[in-house]
């Protein structure tokens, strides 16, 4: 799979569950996902038996931190994204980390980064 496809699968998940979902750096509107490359993007796993395969992140955005967004409405994102990611053939299923504050564009957001990664070969 390319690596444009699987971004492209990836957004289409999450926009069949009605979740506002952004690629990349540009603008966004939160509550929303955001798709970004993982570091690394493209390595051998050991999920796939040593194949280069391809990572991804996804950032579920609250909303501004100095709005109060607050973890009742994190968690419902999140579980919102991960019904819809978890059912991809050929993807892991994400792994989440612990909500934070995190800047994003020089502004401050209430977030939770995900990693997910393709189990074909790149």
């Amino acid at each position: 799979m390319s690596l444009t496809d699987s971004r492209q699968v990836l957004l289409d998940a999450l926009a069949a569950a009605e979740v506002n979902a952004f690629y990349g750096m540009g603008r966004f509107t939160a509550p929303c996902a955001r798709v970004y490359p993982a570091d690394p993007w493209v390595d051998r796993s050991g999920l796939a038996n040593g194949r280069h395969t391809q990572r991804w992140e996804i950032w579920v955005v609250a909303g501004k931190s100095d709005a109060m967004a607050t973890f009742d409405e994190l968690e419902a994102l999140l579980i919102k994204c991960n019904a819809a990611l978890s059912l991809l053939a050929g993807w892991s299923v994400p792994v989440w980390r612990r909500p934070a504050v995190t800047e994003m564009g020089g502004t401050k957001y209430f977030a939770c980064r995900g990693i997910m990664e393709t189990t074909a070969e790149v």
